[in-house]
């Protein structure tokens, strides 16, 4: 069982702001081509966190968006920061990272410029 402590649902008022699900990191669909290279056919999308909770990645304590990978479709894109929790791993979405499932479900990370 995952641990859940410290985690807030992403609507909560605790005086953190949960991560925008406004649109992926990268609105371009051929620029995503370029990066990703072929597997990518599902529709863009970004992914909502399930909850937010103080995380340091490198940028001291930050609300951080929580993803269950079980939620995630091909298509859904993270931008980091963010911490994917899977059944037996957890995937750390770094700032100035993107996360992307590609049409397999398979996760596929890339650096921002």
């Amino acid at each position: 069982s995952v641990d859940t402590s410290g985690i807030t649902s992403a609507g909560a008022a605790d005086g953190g702001s949960p991560p925008s699900a406004t649109g992926p990191c990268n609105d371009d669909d051929a620029e995503v081509a370029k990066i990703f290279g072929e597997g990518f056919t599902a529709k863009q999308e970004a992914a909502l966190p399930g909850g937010t909770r103080k995380a340091n990645l490198g940028r001291g304590l930050v609300e951080t968006g929580i993803y269950r990978g079980a939620d995630l479709k091909p298509g859904h894109t993270i931008c980091g920061p963010g911490i994917i929790e899977e059944s037996f791993t957890t995937i750390v979405v770094y700032p100035g990272w993107t996360a992307m499932i590609d049409d397999a479900g398979d996760y596929v990370l890339d650096q921002k410029g």
